[in-house]
Order: structure tokens, then sequence, then C-alpha cells
């Protein structure tokens, strides 16, 4: 086996020429989220003091090589967390944490990306995705940190919260290592942020790794 790669979420390059080539793949992103509940003032961006989440995603998509450089693809995510805290949220005139304890979103990805031609099976990938996304704040409760319960949480308020669905955009920007192994198989891995709207900002860092089968065109 040659040496091998790695791509972009969807993307792959190699010695070889990529024009006309298709891509199937399915992988994952791992990313280290700074989410809030809508609830919260909706145009206050993530700082210091918002609590990070851990947001796996799973993705499959189709991309395919408009040249030896550049390639164009979608394709279909979906991620969740568990108890996603939102701190300081304003509750009458007190301050109380929310604790969601299921956030979901799905997105549909179209990517450009662009392979850095060095002739060789290893080689770059620069990549941007824009999709549509969905998400959805689901069994959330408002809790005072200030007091706590008999197993040391801190103590339930007696307010419903309601699950919050919502509409937004995702962009990400990707930088990753492509390798090809025996021409019928790319592996991208690398760093990935993120920026999402929907219903209120979030900011994630993570890291891509997705395998994908690759179809070459026919010979004439």
């Amino acid at each position: 086996m040659r040496a091998v790669a790695i791509v972009v979420l969807l993307t792959s390059g190699t010695a070889s020429a990529d024009e006309g080539e298709g891509y199937v793949g399915a992988g994952v992103v791992l990313d280290a989220a700074w989410l809030r509940h809508p609830r919260k003032n909706r145009a206050t961006l993530p700082d210091a003091g918002t609590p990070i989440a851990f947001l796996p995603h799973l993705n499959t998509s189709v991309h395919y090589g408009l040249s030896n450089e550049l390639h164009a693809g979608l394709g279909i995510e979906g991620a969740a967390a568990q108890n996603v805290v939102t701190n300081d949220v304003a509750i009458g005139g007190t301050s109380a944490t929310l604790i969601t304890g299921a956030y979901l979103e799905v997105a549909a990805p179209l990517t450009v990306s662009w392979r850095f031609d060095t002739g060789q099976d290893a080689t770059g990938v620069a990549a941007f995705d824009a999709a549509p996304m969905l998400t959805l704040w689901s069994a959330s409760a408002l809790a005072d940190p200030t007091k706590v319960d008999t197993s040391g949480h801190p103590a339930r308020l007696p307010v419903q919260v309601r699950d919050a669905l919502d509409p937004g955009i995702v962009v990400r920007l990707r930088a990753v290592l492509q390798v090809r192994l025996l021409q019928t198989l790319a592996l991208t891995l690398g760093p990935t942020v993120a920026f999402a709207w929907a219903g209120t900002p979030s900011l994630r860092l993570g890291v891509a790794l997705e395998p994908s089968l690759i179809s070459s065109p026919t010979p004439r």
C-alpha cells in the first residue's frame, strides 16, 4: 500500500488527476462548542464564561472534482450534546442556570474545496462549508446556582421551559491533510473552526476525520 492521506471533510487528492472523480464519504467531526440556549440574550456572543459542550457530528457526503484542484460537494450531518449549561439566564429579577438535557442539530452543507496539487499522494486541502441548519433544545430545566438539592446539585426552579426549535446557518473552515490509498480510498484529517447562528450564536473548534471511496471516470 502506498503512503496515505488526509482529506478535508469530503474532498481528496493524489498524485493522479482528480478532475472528473467522485467521492462518497462518511465521517465524524468532534467539536468543542460554546453553546447558549436561545432564552439567553440572542445577540450575546459566546465569551470566556460560556461553558464548553462536547458536540460530536456524524456526516455523509458526495464530492466531485471540477478540476485537479477545485472540488464541490454536498452532504448531510447531525450532531447532539447532553446537559448543555447556559449560565446567567434572567428569570424575573433573578439570574438562573438553564440546563438542557438534549441539544440536537441537523445541517445540509454545501462545500467548496481547494486541493494543493503537489503531485503526491499526501497533500493539503482547504475547504469552506455553508449550510442551512435546524436546532432543537429539549428537556430543559432552570436551576438556582445559589442553592443545592439533597443530591448536591443546583436546586431546580418550578418554572417550565418550553422546547426551542430554531432554523439557522453554520459556516465552517477546514485546513486538512489528505492521503490516498490504492487509488480507491481517501482519508481526511485536520482541524476545523465553525460559526453558527440558530436562535443564538455559537462557536465551534474541532477535528474532522472522514474516509471516502473514490470513483474514477471510465477511460474513453
